[in-house]
């Protein structure tokens, strides 16, 4: 991941203690060409001084190479959360919406239901008329269950707690819609020109009328938020937003039929 991938705004007080930083560092170096004489000449008073910044503003050291710190005017045109961006915590870009940033913390469950979604809304407008969603790996019920999933009125979907059979307790969702507009593609895809298998699906249906659906939706990539992310986060004392979801390989398949009538 590209270090401009991961921001955070600093505060008035982050700001000038890495001014104070970046003094100490041009300080030592002075000290460091007179040698070690000058140390000892100084008096008492400087040199406390010296360790007292020197321990305050150790805090956020960080060479811009993992988290890039950026201004309020640098961000304007950035897109966050209602109620961000918040100074002095970690942002992350969305892997396909650029410009959109999001929280590290809930990072990984974010841009998971934003792929999960874009998945039934592109089966749905393809003319979905039984969808059932099945665990294969990963996040699987107490996930799910958290989810938002997008129906339009009229659908129903329920939450399947009581399998009885090895398919059924796999099962995540169970929805039965009633499709009534033509099968299109939706307006805005954007995981949709990076996944092949869901181009193909949809080719099937707008051109030979498919009628079963099964299509799987994978999270493979931890795109480099990680727990060494976080991490090194905290460790220059920035918030990350929560409690850190890790990333989870997961794999959920979306299974069911088609209406009929596909024009």
């Amino acid at each position: 991941m590209n270090f401009n991938k991961v921001i955070a705004i600093p505060s008035d007080r982050r700001l000038a203690m890495k001014r104070e930083h970046a003094e100490l560092k041009t300080f030592r170096g002075q000290v460091k060409q007179t040698g070690r004489f000058f140390m000892q000449s100084l008096p008492a008073t400087v040199m406390e001084l010296y360790k007292k910044v020197k321990t305050d503003i150790s805090e956020v050291k960080d060479d811009g190479s993992v988290v890039a710190f950026l201004s309020r005017d640098q961000v304007r045109d950035f897109t966050f959360p209602p109620g961000h961006p918040i100074l002095d915590q970690v942002y992350v870009e969305h892997p396909v919406l650029a410009g959109t940033y999001y929280p590290l913390a809930p990072f990984h469950r974010i841009v998971f239901e934003h792929k999960f979604s874009e998945a039934l809304s592109l089966l749905i407008h393809l003319g979905a008329k039984e969808l059932r969603v099945v665990f294969q790996q990963g996040w699987g019920r107490d996930f799910a269950a958290n989810l938002n999933i997008p129906l339009p009125s009229g659908g129903a979907m329920e939450v399947s707690m009581n399998g009885k059979s090895a398919t059924m307790s796999m099962l995540l969702f169970e929805a039965s819609l009633n499709p009534t507009a033509p099968a299109h593609l939706p307006a805005q895809l954007f995981w949709f020109p990076h996944e092949p298998t869901w181009r193909a699906l949809a080719e099937a249906r707008l051109k030979s009328n498919l009628q079963r659906i099964s299509l799987a939706v994978n999270y493979d990539d931890d795109f480099g938020v990680s727990a060494s992310l976080k991490g090194h986060a905290q460790a220059i004392g920035l918030a990350i937003g929560g409690n850190f979801h890790e990333h989870q390989a997961t794999s959920w398949k979306i299974e069911g039929s088609f209406a009929q009538r596909c024009t």
